[in-house]
């Protein structure tokens, strides 16, 4: 386990990211499950399209394999309006 925790790369999750993510999403908080090779993602998009995007972005992408949605829910932004709070679960990321 520590082996596997030694070896992970955090700049090439964050590159491999940046790749995916929609300019109207952010991140929030990245756990990664050094066991199963997998990561949670909580984050807050600007609408349904942006957090739709991130979803097929990383679902099509050939670095992650299956991406789970585990719960979203419309919520007040601090600075007005409302924004979209997610988290989800990608496996077979690394």
């Amino acid at each position: 386990g520590i082996l596997r925790m030694d070896g992970f790369r955090w700049t090439r999750l964050l590159d491999q990211l940046e790749e995916v993510l929609p300019e109207t999403v952010g991140i929030q908080a990245i756990r990664p499950n050094y066991t199963q090779g997998s990561f949670s993602l909580t984050g807050q998009a600007r609408d349904l399209d942006a957090l739709r995007g991130l979803l097929d972005n990383l679902s099509t992408s050939p670095e992650f394999s299956d991406v789970y949605l585990l719960q979203q829910a419309r919520r007040d932004n601090p600075s007005g309006g409302s924004v979209i709070g997610f988290s989800l679960e990608v496996k077979g990321a690394f």
